[in-house]
């Protein structure tokens, strides 16, 4: 009896001691966290893929994942070369960046998304402008193509910003907006979420006293510009191409005084009665 009694308390100490050992290791790993990510990454908990004969991917090693993914390719200049080893980024509000960098064939990869957005992919490399595409939502297990995103020579922009007297307007905000990609990968609600969105600038620029705001770098395409002013209504000109040349592209645009417009927003069938009801934060 004592015997067997001697055996069960050994084997009691043996496994208390197999779980003890095991709970040590894992909370004195030291490439791994309390809630089971991995330490490392570069800023934002991206994680940096060298290029190689692969599509090279970011992939987050730490922090909110998903089921998402955006690619596409790179090309550089008029003829389209295919840029390898450019570094390309991929930023969403309050969740950092995630790096990526293209393969032979400048294709790049971002897997394991969360959903939502807005993100955004910027491509950039020496003695080029970069190209950004902006304003990307995902839906849960989207495979978003962003297409190609083209590598050239910045282009310079001046945009003259007058008032409807054709006196220069100071202190005007004005605003670059390129295309939102129309590229394949995206699921209805995903489109439906993207056409709802506010457009997202690539490049913003104040005038100074003489009415002027300038943009000395933006990457080729095409463009829409706003300017916004105090006591002014919103104003623009709409899709202007941008090409590498000699020079800055010199746009104008006309503001015109603004007025208000107040009413009420009502909902008449909140009662059987036919009795209206405002409507708050419509």
């Amino acid at each position: 009896m004592r015997t067997h009694r001697a055996v069960l308390i050994g084997a009691v100490l043996g496994l208390m001691a197999l779980v003890g050992g095991g709970l040590w290791l894992v909370t004195h790993d030291p490439d791994s966290r309390a809630d089971g990510s991995a330490t490392g990454g570069v800023e934002g908990g991206a994680a940096q893929t060298p290029s190689g004969g692969e599509s090279s991917s970011g992939r987050r090693r730490s922090g909110r994942t998903g089921e998402a993914a955006v690619h596409g390719r790179v090309v550089r200049g008029q003829d389209r070369d295919l840029a390898a080893g450019v570094t390309v980024t991929l930023a969403r509000p309050g969740l950092g960046n995630w790096i990526a960098t293209t393969d032979d064939a400048g294709a790049f990869r971002f897997v394991e998304l969360p959903s939502g957005g807005p993100y955004a992919v910027s491509a950039s490399a020496d003695d080029c402008a970069t190209v950004s595409v902006p304003g990307i939502v995902l839906g849960e297990r989207d495979e978003r193509d962003v297409g190609v995103l083209r590598l050239d020579l910045g282009v310079s922009a001046v945009v003259e910003v007058r008032g409807s007297a054709d006196a220069p307007v100071s202190g005007a905000r004005v605003e670059a907006f390129a295309p939102q990609s129309a590229s394949g990968g995206r699921s209805r609600a995903t489109r439906v979420a993207e056409a709802r969105a506010a457009p997202v600038a690539v490049a913003r620029a104040t005038t100074g006293a003489d009415g002027l705001a300038h943009f000395p770098a933006l990457a080729v395409g095409r463009y829409t510009f706003r300017a916004t002013a105090d006591a002014y209504a919103t104003g623009g000109v709409r899709s202007q191409e941008l090409q590498s040349r000699e020079g800055a592209h010199e746009l104008t645009i006309r503001l015109y005084p603004g007025h208000g417009v107040n009413g009420r927003v009502l909902d008449r069938h909140l009662f059987s009665d036919r009795k209206v009801c405002p409507v708050s934060m419509a």
